[in-house]
């Protein structure tokens, strides 16, 4: 099993980081607040209420304390207290618990690995999960076919002499010339061979043609006298090839058990989806600013949309983010369904964050009342989504249904949706069971407990 206390993080691991820093953000930043014009009772609307009423504003409301040595005294540390009351003021100061996270997976990234340009630090956790998850438009198609092994005798080989009854279990994934952030799901398994004789290693021949975006293939595999389905280690051998080339050169598998990389598996379909709460975290980290304007975030310090799965419209969505930025439709029953448009980038200028869609888990979409139902009837909707493996190619088409619990307002119906897909809209949604008054919203549920 791999060694769980050394090396990069795993999902689980980065769940339980990430997801308990997500849970004091979702906790706090009501009662934080930004200090907006719009706020009255937030932590930062009173220390500004404060610093108004000893400093004064300009208003006859708010004269000042008229003792301009005290008060000149006490400014600085006054706009400090306001400061240090806003959410993104105190969440930017987490920059000290991200930045182990990023260096975690530095210290650990295999020399040849081009996972960022190292000039941001805070884009190498970024690019980690675009690892983890194989959710881009520049990742791979997930290879059709294993390899077929053959054993063979190299100067350097390790493997030991073994029948095809023991012998590891191979997948092999391949890399987008992009960087190795980009990288496909894994093969189906290779069928194993005996290595006798005086053979020491295997050699992995892939058929057809290399991809045009295709520079470099990686092996993972179990180790000697391992189950099927793994868990599968990063043989580090460099495996480069040429892209648009006729054919796969063979690849020839030398590194013994010791040499294999526990910490590092093959990518898994959106095995580590962040939620919004940590991608602002993420951003706010990075971000930058003076005086009482919320902080801005960076050009190059947001996280990936690709990496970030909604939650319901009517909770943290993101700093800059209407809620109807998280809205998939809205059914006002007896006038008609509008669409939504969730947002699937990222607006720096705004401090707007982007998102995959829904996904993370069974059953990710819902309906909500906002206003109250003659009945708790019934709805239907129409989505689009990807599958594993599918990001960027043609969308699926699939129906759900769903009964409401009850007609009041923050009533809920749950759609049946499978585990594994990533919604992106929703086409169209059909009331019935007796609906004929009522406004409900569609939207994501949150992904995992948190």
């Amino acid at each position: 099993m791999p060694d769980t206390t050394v090396g990069v993080p795993s999902a689980s691991q980065i769940f339980k980081y990430t997801d308990s820093m997500a849970t004091l953000f979702k906790g706090t930043y009501l009662n934080d607040g930004l200090g907006l014009s719009t706020e009255t009772t937030t932590k930062t609307a009173l220390a500004k209420q404060v610093r108004a009423i000893i400093m004064g504003d300009g208003t006859t409301t708010y004269p000042g304390i008229g003792l301009s040595a005290l008060q000149n005294r006490v400014g600085p540390a006054l706009d400090q207290q306001v400061a240090r009351a806003r959410y993104d003021t105190w969440f930017n100061a987490a920059k000290d618990i991200v930045s182990p996270l990023q260096r975690q997976i530095t210290d650990w990234l295999p020399a040849t690995w081009r996972f960022t340009d190292n000039v941001n630090l805070f884009q190498i956790f970024d690019s980690y999960l675009l690892y983890l998850n194989a959710a881009h438009a520049n990742t791979p198609a997930t290879p059709g076919a294993a390899g077929a092994l053959t054993a063979t005798r190299v100067s350097g080989g390790g493997l030991p002499t073994m029948l095809a009854a023991n012998s590891p279990f191979i997948v092999h994934c391949l890399v987008n010339s992009a960087g190795d952030c980009f990288v496909s799901l894994p093969s189906p398994e290779a069928t194993r061979v005996d290595v006798t004789g005086a053979n020491n290693a295997l050699s992995y021949q892939i058929a057809g043609g290399i991809p045009a975006t295709v520079d470099t293939v990686r092996i993972f595999r179990t180790r000697v006298g391992g189950v099927t389905g793994g868990p599968y280690f990063l043989d580090p051998t460099p495996y480069p090839v040429s892209p648009g080339a006729i054919s796969y050169p063979p690849l020839i598998i030398t590194t013994p058990d010791s040499g294999l990389r526990s910490d590092w598996n093959p990518p898994a379909w959106m095995s580590c989806p962040m939620t919004p709460e940590f991608a602002d975290i993420f951003a706010l980290s990075g971000a930058s600013g003076a005086g009482d304007n919320p902080l801005a975030f960076g050009i190059t310090g947001m996280m990936t949309p690709n990496n970030v799965v909604l939650g319901p419209s009517n909770g943290f969505v993101g700093e800059g983010n209407p809620a109807n930025t998280a809205e998939f439709g809205r059914r006002i029953v007896g006038t008609g369904f509008t669409a939504g448009n969730i947002a699937t980038v990222n607006n720096y200028l705004t401090n707007s964050q982007g998102f995959i869609g829904a996904g993370g888990a069974a059953n990710i979409m819902r309906a909500r009342v906002e206003g109250v139902l003659n009945t708790a009837g019934t709805t239907s909707i129409t989505y689009t989504y990807y599958v594993a493996g599918g990001y960027g190619s043609p969308l699926s088409v699939a129906s759900a249904a769903a009964a409401f619990s009850g007609t009041a307002i923050g009533q809920t119906a749950v759609y049946v949706i499978p585990n594994g897909r990533i919604v992106v809209a929703v086409t169209a949604e059909t009331p019935g069971g007796g609906l004929t008054g009522g406004t409900y919203v569609i939207e994501a549920v949150f992904p995992r407990t948190y």
